[in-house]
């Protein structure tokens, strides 16, 4: 029996397409196409579980375990913070939306971001990823 094949499932990144530069629009021209075309589809839908399993798939394998202590550690103190705003506008580069910025302030403005689209994704989530989206296809 056939089954219906999404959008978003057809679109998923390839196996060779699964790897940290790809993730973050620095690898190959094919592999970061893939992952735009597959984020975008996620965000401009409705997010699905497949999209659930792209973001566990690259912390769990791509971060590694460090990362996921680290956001549930970030989201008890982002909790305990309670702020909800976005980075300011001179944080939003690529390197700083990946923590990789030699910015720490920028670093940890979208790192505690992150932990609260994580924990109460709402519109103003869905705003950052797609200008963060634009400016990676730029780059």
């Amino acid at each position: 029996m056939n089954r219906k094949v999404s959008n978003t499932e057809a679109a998923y990144p390839s196996e060779e397409c699964r790897y940290r530069d790809a993730w973050y629009y620095k690898g190959t021209s094919a592999c970061n196409k893939e992952w735009w075309d597959f984020n975008t589809l996620c965000i401009e839908n409705d997010w699905n579980d497949l999209c659930d399993d792209a973001e566990e798939e690259f912390f769990n394998v791509l971060m590694g375990k460090r990362a996921i202590k680290d956001s549930k550690k970030n989201l008890r103190l982002q909790s305990k913070r309670g702020s909800e705003d976005p980075p300011a506008d001179e944080c939003f580069t690529i390197d700083a939306y990946n923590y990789l910025s030699d910015d720490a302030d920028c670093n940890e403005a979208w790192y505690d971001w992150d932990a609260h689209c994580y924990a109460n994704w709402d519109d103003e989530c869905d705003e950052a990823e797609e200008t963060m989206l634009e400016i990676a296809l730029v780059d």
